[in-house]
C-alpha cells in the first residue's frame, strides 16, 4: 500500500515509467489497491458540494467503463475543465468494495489529451449511445441531407454512421456539404422513437 501510494503521488511527473497501462475493461481483474493508468473517453462526471468527483470513463470501442473518483478541496476539481467526449489519461489506485470498483486519482493525476471534437466520430456515438443520452456534446462531422425530405443529418467524413439533427437552427443550412462542429445534446425524441441531435451552438471545422 506504501509504495502505491507514493506511485499515485507521483501522477503524471514519472508518466512515462512506473504504474502498469490497464485496458478498461480490465479494470475489475486488478487486485485492491493496484496502482494503475486509463485512458478513456469521458462520458458523465460529477461534482458534490463536499468535493467530491466523480467521472465514467469509457472505451468506445467495446463500450466498457470505468468509475474514477476524486476528492477535490479548495481546488475547482477535474470538473471545471473536462468535458463530456473529452480523452483523457490517469493514474489511480484501484479500490473495491464487494462488487463495486473504483479508481481514486489524486490531485494532478489526470491529463487532457484530447478535446472532444477531436475523439467523438458519429460512429462511435451511435454505437454507444446509453453512455451519452443527455449529455452535452462537441461533436465534429459533414452536414448532409437526410433520407427523409427536408432532413439534416451529420455524418462521420469518412464512414457510415450518421445521426439526425432535430429542429436545425437557424444559419446551419448554408453549410450543408461541409465539415461543422456543432455544440449540442443527444436527445431520444419519443414522437419519432429514434435519437437526434439538437443544436445549441455551431461553426464550421478547419478538418
Amino acid at each position: 500500500m506504501l509504495l502505491g501510494a507514493l506511485l499515485l503521488g507521483v501522477g503524471f511527473v514519472a508518466y512515462g515509467s512506473g504504474p502498469p497501462t490497464v485496458a478498461i475493461a480490465d479494470v475489475d481483474m486488478v487486485e485492491d489497491g493496484t496502482v494503475v493508468r486509463l485512458t478513456g473517453v469521458l462520458v458523465h462526471a460529477w461534482r458534490y458540494d463536499s468535493g467530491l468527483e466523480t467521472m465514467l470513463l469509457a472505451d468506445l470501442q467495446d463500450g466498457s467503463t470505468v468509475k474514477l473518483a476524486h476528492q477535490s478541496s479548495d481546488s475547482p476539481g477535474y470538473t471545471s475543465f473536462l468535458s463530456i467526449g473529452d480523452e483523457v489519461a490517469s493514474v489511480g489506485e484501484v479500490r473495491r468494495i464487494g462488487e463495486s470498483t473504483t479508481v481514486w486519482v489524486s490531485d494532478d493525476a489526470i491529463r487532457l489529451t484530447k478535446q472532444s471534437e477531436t475523439v467523438l466520430t458519429v460512429g462511435a456515438i451511435c454505437r454507444n449511445w446509453l453512455l451519452f443520452e443527455g449529455d452535452h456534446l462537441n461533436v465534429s462531422g459533414l452536414l448532409a441531407a437526410g433520407d427523409l425530405p427536408g432532413e439534416m443529418v451529420l455524418s462521420d467524413r469518412d464512414g457510415p454512421g450518421s445521426i439526425a439533427v432535430f429542429r436545425p437552427p437557424s444559419g446551419l443550412e448554408p453549410l450543408m456539404g461541409k465539415s461543422v462542429i456543432l455544440e449540442c445534446e443527444l436527445v431520444l425524441s419519443t414522437e419519432e422513437l429514434r435519437f437526434g441531435l439538437v443544436v445549441r451552438s455551431f461553426a464550421p471545422s478547419q478538418a
